[in-house]
């Protein structure tokens, strides 16, 4: 079950890699999505996870949907019922691996949002109104990058829009010296100049799947696939990984 590390995905620069469709990323229940990213000196059973918050489980099986087993986040609500993946690291200590401080790096996920009202982020790590980086849609609907390195920049086109119903495979590589390339099922979206956000975006702040953080701009909807990279995949490369899990997710 599952495609994880399937041939052709890019593994160079990989630091997480979490699969709702691979049995060893998540065993069809629970509240705990296991990280199959390289983590040196550790077991399969010790590796870090992410900490799934659960109202009512987060998570559907289905064998008909396309794409298989996906998390199904319920977005914002009282506390106890707001949905997120939050990073729990072996030990509980934070993971170095997820502070890239000024150097380049990626996010990817597949997902399929329910609603695109207000911002929303996708993949993030960093605190309201510190430092941080994350793959969010702003209120129009488009999807790109926030940084806050050490400004708190919005970087969104119209080119990326997203709608409700839609699966899709997204890429925001952040080349620090340069700019932040978003590609959305493998075609490029937008290009933006980043290189005046050039301090570090180090945060202790946990890493989250479908949220900003504890409080803050909750995802409604499907997330299938997340990864993240210390490196800025090239468009080869995003085009690559779409190419390998586009006919999975029928995009």
């Amino acid at each position: 079950m599952g495609t994880s590390y399937g041939p052709g995905l890019i593994n160079d620069g990989l630091v997480a890699h979490l699969d709702a469709n691979d049995f060893k990323s998540y065993p069809n229940s629970g509240s705990v999505w296991h990280d199959l990213g390289p983590v040196p000196n550790t077991s399969h059973l010790a590796r870090k996870h992410l900490d799934i918050n659960v109202g009512t489980a987060p998570f559907h099986v289905s064998a008909s949907a396309s794409g298989g087993q996906y998390m199904d986040f319920k977005g914002g609500g009282t506390v106890g019922e707001r949905h997120f993946a939050e990073l729990n690291t072996v030990g509980g200590a934070e993971d170095a691996h997820f502070d890239f401080g000024t150097g380049d790096y990626t996010h990817e996920a597949v997902f399929r949002p329910d609603s695109v009202s207000g911002w929303i982020a996708i993949i993030a790590k960093g605190s309201a109104g510190g430092t941080g980086t994350a793959m969010t849609i702003n209120p129009s609907g488009q999807l790109g990058l926030s940084i806050d390195a050490p400004d708190n920049t919005h970087l969104h086109g119209s080119a990326g829009a997203i709608s409700t119903g839609q699966t899709y495979h997204a890429v925001i590589s952040s080349d620090r010296d340069g700019n932040a390339s978003y590609y959305i099922n493998g075609l490029n979206r937008g290009n933006h100049d980043i290189s005046g956000q050039n301090q570090s975006v180090n945060t202790n702040v946990h890493w989250y799947i479908g949220a900003y953080n504890d409080t803050n701009w909750w995802f409604n909807g499907r997330i299938y696939f997340a990864r993240m990279y210390s490196k800025a995949l090239s468009s080869s490369e995003a085009l690559q990984n779409y190419h390998v899990l586009k006919h999975r997710f029928g995009i």
